[in-house]
């Protein structure tokens, strides 16, 4: 009674803003879901063999896993489970890498031949008593100035990590990519071996200009 006499006007606009709010029912009943409908429902498409050779070798490719896991009965047994499909052999997968690997090589090629400058890193590391020497290699996109970065080339080394045997590994690598004249710098540890390579070589190639 208190607000009623006291304040009419502002009681008069509650009640108003009240029968203007909207009323939601809580009893409103909700159809249940088929299992079809629950989440993102995507076409059901069927799969040929060769999509199913194509993702396996990209599984073998991109967890770095042996070529024999595909004959594993374990894996065979999961291939039949899951698709009904028997995986590629062995020797396949390995012509289907190799092909891969000079179709990315002539790629790599094409797209260096548009480059002016590049910048190399060499490295070498043993693992398992075997010696690997690796490259990047780093230029600027000369249409969007994009700093571009690729892994280059990896390479066994057959013997000690002497000067002469990363001489001649670094031209072949500079020379299958037709690189040569393009690249201005390349960036190594200051290991012994490598200071020795670009002391000796470099000198050879001051002459040679000369």
């Amino acid at each position: 009674m208190q607000i009623g006499i006291k304040h009419q006007n502002d009681l008069a606009e509650f009640n108003n803003c009240m029968k203007k709010r909207p009323t939601y029912s809580t009893t409103t009943s909700h159809k249940q879901l088929k299992l079809s409908e629950v989440g993102k429902v995507y076409p059901i498409k069927k799969l040929d063999q060769a999509e199913f050779d194509k993702a396996t070798l990209r599984l073998i490719i991109d967890t770095v896993s042996p070529f024999s896991f595909v004959e594993h009965p374990a894996f065979v047994n999961y291939c039949k489970v899951t698709s009904n499909k028997v995986p590629a052999s062995r020797r396949s997968l390995m012509r289907d890498v190799e092909y891969l690997y000079s179709k990315m090589i002539h790629e790599m090629i094409s797209e260096l031949d548009t480059v002016n400058y590049v910048c190399i890193t060499a490295d070498c590391w043993s693992i398992f008593h075997k010696s690997y020497i690796g490259f990047t290699i780093h230029w600027i996109n000369p249409q969007t100035l994009e700093r571009c970065s690729k892994g280059l080339a990896c390479r066994r080394m057959i013997g000690r990590h002497t000067y002469d045997n990363i001489a001649e590994l670094i031209d072949k690598v500079l020379d299958e990519f037709k690189i040569q004249n393009k690249t201005t710098l390349i960036v190594t540890d200051n290991a012994a071996n490598f200071v020795k390579t670009f002391r000796i070589y470099s000198n050879d190639n001051d002459n040679d200009l000369n």
